[in-house]
């Protein structure tokens, strides 16, 4: 079963050893997207993901951005991601 979170702008969680930091979040060009900062002891990428698209999260899994929150006054945007491990 898949692992869901809602999370804000600047923070990392992590799913099975894997951080994912939350770099960005908005609108681009008509798009709501996310830029993530996916990394573990000895690896890492930076992706661009568009509401509903998935990213493998260096071989333990799929991470789906579901949803991205746009901020509102005075707070940050929040995404939320789902985590779905190989071994699912």
């Amino acid at each position: 079963m898949p692992r869901t979170v809602r999370v804000e702008q600047g923070s990392q969680p992590s799913f099975s050893g894997v951080r994912v930091g939350i770099m960005r979040v908005g609108e681009h060009h008509g798009d709501l997207k996310a830029r993530l900062e996916i990394r573990d002891d000895t690896s890492g990428k930076r992706v661009d993901l568009v509401e509903g698209q998935s990213e493998d999260l260096l071989g333990v899994g799929t991470l789906t951005l579901e949803q991205v929150h746009l901020a509102g006054s005075g707070r940050r945007g929040e995404v939320t991601l789902s985590f779905r491990a190989v071994d699912e």
